[in-house]
């Protein structure tokens, strides 16, 4: 269907002036929703870079659209591609780099890199590719229990604030929990991050107090520091019981279970106060499940999230640096129209028209409207 199409007079009396951000916006949230491939393909086209970026960034993007935004001219957009593509000569050109580019330490933490040139990241000058590859569980262990703690501080500690520098430790220690076994030669930092490892036995948990005033409060709320856990093991709670309790390490044991749902998810991510998820565990569910995981009833807990714990969560899960606290309205204004416009790449082609042009009725109207064009 021509552009033309669109200058019908019915159309144009339900567009008014244009709104840029707020068409953005919309824009943002819907390259982050679950999509069939013909709109995914559309949006990869998009004139929006932001747009683009985050259709990189989602994690419901399908490998083959992030195989031509790994070539994308913005290398804003490519580097959030890096991070799940594929294309494993992709990767292996990417970290083969003489120079680290913007796109090289997520490279890094793709499990499908080459393992040779994960150990040759481990090295690198630049401390994100680095610990890229410290956190990719494809590089081989005994290469990473190399780590020293100087090299450890370098790679975790990183302006910004403090949640940043958590993200990178928890992140860091979940993927290596063997740094347990060597607990007074980290910062502070890394000891908080593995005082919520589920492994942590009694004695570890006495160690990282003894090293000095970090992680106090996920030593207290470990699983082994649980009163009400002395007749009852925490194998036998349920799922659901496991996320009631708060604290990162019964997170983490509810994130590995099988049966970790949705449900189990908006659990975690609707505490409050002390119980609140750590960003990396909020990363963690929103890779898994996708942003949808935060509507709905998760209205409250993300306008209450502080801008640091939701800015740091998008290093483990890029596509939150695409969402705003209105996401939630946002996508029940659009789930609608993605549910009656299906696979139908025309109808998606002038919808997208539609709403670029600040479409005043509703998303789903606005499907119905591309298909009366159609016809």
């Amino acid at each position: 269907m021509p552009c033309a199409a669109l200058t019908v007079p019915w159309v144009h009396a339900t567009i008014s002036g244009p709104h840029p951000r707020e068409i953005l916006v919309k824009k943002l949230t819907l390259a982050a929703m679950r999509l069939p491939l013909v709109a995914q393909r559309i949006l990869a086209k998009d004139r929006d870079k932001e747009c683009r970026a985050a259709l990189a960034a989602s994690p419901h993007t399908d490998p083959s659209i992030l195989a031509t935004l790994i070539c994308d001219r913005i290398p804003g957009i490519r580097r959030f591609a890096y991070l799940r593509t594929d294309d494993v000569d992709a990767l292996s050109a990417e970290l083969s780099r003489e120079k680290t580019g913007i796109s090289t330490p997520y490279a890094a933490r793709n499990p499908l890199s080459p393992k040779e040139l994960l150990v040759k990241a481990l090295a690198s000058p630049n401390e994100q590719t680095a610990l890229g590859a410290y956190v990719n569980p494809a590089t081989p262990e005994d290469e990473r229990r190399k780590l020293t703690s100087e090299r450890a501080t370098e790679i975790v500690v990183v302006g910004g604030s403090n949640h940043d520098r958590v993200v990178r430790a928890h992140e860091l220690t979940v993927n290596n929990p063997w740094m347990l076994e060597r607990i007074g030669e980290w910062n502070g930092n890394v000891r908080r991050a593995l005082a919520g490892l589920p492994q942590a036995t009694e004695e570890h948990l006495k160690a990282i107090t003894a090293a000095g005033r970090s992680g106090s409060v996920a030593v207290r709320r470990h699983p082994i520091r649980r009163e009400e856990l002395r007749e009852r093991p925490y194998e036998t709670l349920s799922t659901l019981e496991l996320t009631a309790f708060g604290g990162a390490a019964f997170d983490v044991l509810a994130l590995n279970r099988q049966d970790f749902d949705p449900a189990a998810a908006r659990s975690i991510i609707n505490r409050r106060g002390e119980c609140e998820a750590e960003p990396h565990v909020i990363g963690r569910i929103v890779n898994r499940f996708g942003p949808e995981v935060l509507e709905h009833d998760t209205i409250p807990t993300m306008v209450l999230w502080s801008g640091t714990r939701f800015h740091a969560a998008s290093w483990v899960a890029p596509v939150m640096g695409f969402l705003t606290f209105n996401m939630p309205t946002e996508w029940s204004f659009l789930q609608p129209a993605v549910e009656s416009l299906g696979s139908d790449a025309n109808a998606w082609e002038l919808f997208l028209q539609l709403i670029n042009e600040s479409w005043q009725g509703t998303a789903e109207e606005a499907a119905e409207a591309a298909f009366n064009l159609l016809r």
